[in-house]
């Protein structure tokens, strides 16, 4: 009965030590893959105040202003699969408006957004098609190792960052800070800081 008992653990241990093998080798690389399977009618949504915003169309400036950000994104599957290489191709678009207008007008001008990147590491790819608002995104604006601002990469590590940004057309410095938590999970903490700097002339103002 010894003898039975001892065959049944071995067995039971090896059986448990292949499946830890498969997870690590077949199972996790396979979730850590950004999908294709995006619904673009279902946004993510944050909310937050920002304490100065331009209005453009007036020349004024507003102070300490409540907004909501839908983000709407999805996946062009064709455009992915002839790009191949493990390659995601992202369509997105952010909706900016005030927390008071519950119809969700657009407060902020909307600026479509098509990436290219790595479904895996999200370092970007200058595929034709990329873009900001219309503006081609080129690899001189990339380099070799900036990531996509839509998802920071899996098994991230303790390091800055290049992450694109849509607004200077190129990467900028992502720091890790410390570490943090957030409901309970212990999680790594980055921040971006960005210079003052001219990004564009509206030309209806003096």
């Amino acid at each position: 009965m010894r003898r039975l008992w001892a065959l049944v653990l071995v067995f039971l241990g090896g059986l448990l030590l292949a499946l830890a093998v498969l997870v690590k080798f077949v199972a996790v690389p396979a979730l850590v893959v950004a999908p294709l399977n995006l619904d673009f009618k279902k946004p993510s949504v944050a909310s937050g105040t920002v304490n100065t915003v331009a209005d453009l169309s007036t020349g004024t400036e507003q102070q300490n202003v409540d907004i909501v950000a839908r983000r709407y994104t999805g996946a062009d599957v064709v455009a992915s699969q002839q790009a191949g290489g493990n390659t995601g191709v992202y369509n997105s678009t952010q909706v900016v408006s005030l927390a008071s207008d519950t119809a969700g007008k657009p407060f902020l001008p909307m600026s479509p957004e098509r990436y290219a990147f790595d479904r895996t590491t999200s370092v970007m790819k200058a595929v034709a098609g990329a873009n900001v608002g219309g503006t081609p995104i080129t690899a001189d604006m990339i380099g070799d190792n900036t990531i996509m601002p839509l998802k920071f990469p899996f098994g991230v590590e303790k390091r800055t960052y290049s992450m694109f940004d849509s607004s200077l057309m190129k990467g900028a410095p992502v720091a890790f800070v410390g570490e943090d938590t957030v409901l309970g999970l212990p999680v790594y903490k980055f921040e971006q800081k960005v210079d003052a700097q001219k990004v564009g002339v509206n030309q209806g103002m003096d």
